[in-house]
């Protein structure tokens, strides 16, 4: 079955606080703030975020903080209630059924690639591909195809999750991609500037400010700019 990326739309069942509650788990997961990632998953279960959301945000953790890391954040998730309320079927729903072809992730991964970096995409690869072949192969097939295109959580709720995850990482030039991947993905820009100001505290401070300072120079490039889909403010 192929997978079709998930832009945004206001009739997605996910608003602003609940798309906060999963940036801030992903950021507590990546930086191992136990105290941080229990208030998150709280704010998860009182905000009735679907289990599979959980589970495919902490489960793309591993492609930016390692799996030690996302393992670390599946062992706090498994002592908490909401991770037993996923029912064995959606287990089943989200394996890997389907994906057991290196082409099928592979193509499916050139997909999401070119939305996210746009005219950018096949300079990015080749940059990459002149560092080693496997790398930029793996970095589509791997990346954006076994992981990034999983049918579990929408590709705009997991590009907003991405950039929180890498500012605090502070990876500049990786956050700066995908907070454009986000507007590439239609988020609206104010919707990125609240994510900003309630992630803020757990960011250092010169990263906060590039990463404001980027979504502002971004929004006037995108409302500049006529090709792209789906900018809203």
């Amino acid at each position: 079955m192929w997978n079709s990326i998930r832009y945004y739309s206001r009739r997605e069942r996910i608003g602003y606080e609940q798309l906060l509650a999963l940036a801030r788990l992903s950021l507590a997961t990546v930086t191992r703030n136990n105290e941080l990632f229990q208030q998150a998953i709280d704010a998860c279960n009182e905000l009735d975020i679907p289990p599979s959301y959980v589970f495919e945000a902490l489960l793309q953790t591993y492609l930016f903080a390692g799996y030690p890391t996302c393992l670390w954040g599946f062992e706090q998730f498994s002592k908490h209630s909401l991770f037993e309320r996923t029912s064995s079927e959606e287990f089943e729903r989200l394996k890997d059924e389907g994906f057991d072809s290196i082409r099928y992730w592979h193509e499916q991964g050139k997909e999401l690639f070119s939305v996210i970096y746009g005219n950018v995409s096949d300079k990015l690869y080749k940059r990459v591909e002149s560092l080693h072949p496997d790398l930029a192969r793996w970095m589509v097939t791997e990346g954006y195809g076994k992981v990034l295109m999983r049918d579990g959580l929408p590709q705009w709720v997991r590009e907003v999750c991405i950039f929180v995850m890498l500012g605090a990482l502070q990876h500049k030039q990786q956050a700066y991609s995908h907070l454009r991947g986000s507007l590439r993905l239609g988020v609206p820009y104010t919707l990125l500037k609240r994510i900003l100001q309630g992630v803020h505290e757990w960011i250092e401070p010169d990263m906060y400010t590039f990463m404001r300072k980027s979504l502002d120079n971004l929004r006037t490039t995108f409302r500049d700019d006529t090709t792209s889909r789906g900018f809203t403010e």
